[in-house]
């Protein structure tokens, strides 16, 4: 055998032993994307390759009725299934797109996804205090501050006034029904916006007085005539033991039942 053929078989070893450790990296990689029950439920987990891996898109306004739609079912299925879900939250044109789960235990959700097994990524997760329906003044949702942007990593975007001007609503489906819920403050979670979000937890007070209160801290607002009566929603975003720092974001929006219309 020549030197040259020589040289030619060593080459095609190490093509073939690269292209076997990238198969090898490639199977690997989507053994564990499908380990994700977002990834099997269509909905976003880790990064937006799985959504389009996926097939599935955001949701890409408040009335599309038929991307609306699958979140109904997706919240059904789950909650016919007897899991802690209280609901399913859509920002259109965002990463948010995730069931919120409700339980007694703070720290649960940090660490579990939505079918209660153990996750880096964790759940969204309502509030132990706030009552499992919304029907509160004031209900505070957590999340993970993901650096990658994935759980509530993207509200941090909402202090531009670009992405809050750009997407005023997002959908909360819930057992009766589709809400919208209107955004009227994103602020960075200082000392006294964490108290005044501690404080209206605790007292469930006039949403309008804490609205009020909160408007000076803000760093991005819109007018919204509040009523007495009014339900707030907070999305909060928290580091991986659950607690607050000021480099996390809040972004506050106002609860509406959609109304059904017959055709």
């Amino acid at each position: 055998m020549g030197e040259e053929e020589k040289k030619q078989k060593q080459r095609s070893r190490w093509v073939f032993i690269l292209c076997l450790v990238l198969a090898v990296l490639v199977a690997g990689a989507t053994i564990a994307m499908h380990q994700s029950k977002y990834f099997d439920s269509g909905e976003l987990h880790a990064v937006d390759v799985v959504r389009q891996l996926s097939g599935n898109t955001p949701v890409s306004a408040v009335d599309n009725s038929e991307q609306i739609s699958e979140r109904e079912k997706l919240f059904q299925t789950k909650q016919a299934d007897g899991r802690d879900i209280a609901a399913w939250l859509t920002i259109p044109k965002t990463g948010i797109d995730y069931p919120v789960m409700h339980a007694q235990d703070r720290s649960y959700y940090l660490e579990h996804n939505m079918d209660q097994q153990v996750d880096v990524y964790g759940t969204p997760f309502l509030d132990p205090d706030n009552a499992p329906d919304f029907s509160d003044a004031f209900s505070l949702v957590h999340a993970i501050n993901m650096s990658n942007g994935t759980m509530f990593g993207s509200l941090r975007s909402f202090r531009e006034e670009k992405q809050f001007s750009e997407i005023p609503q997002g959908i909360l489906v819930m057992s009766d029904g589709v809400h919208r819920v209107t955004f009227f403050c994103c602020a960075v979670l200082s000392d006294t916006v964490q108290n005044l979000l501690r404080d209206e937890l605790a007292q469930q007070s006039d949403v309008r007085q804490f609205a009020e209160a909160l408007k000076d801290a803000a760093e991005q607002w819109r007018d919204v005539e509040l009523a007495e009566d009014d339900c707030l929603i907070a999305l909060a975003s928290c580091d991986v033991s659950g607690d607050w720092s000021e480099s996390a974001t809040v972004l506050i929006g106002r609860i509406e039942k959609v109304e059904e219309t017959s055709e």
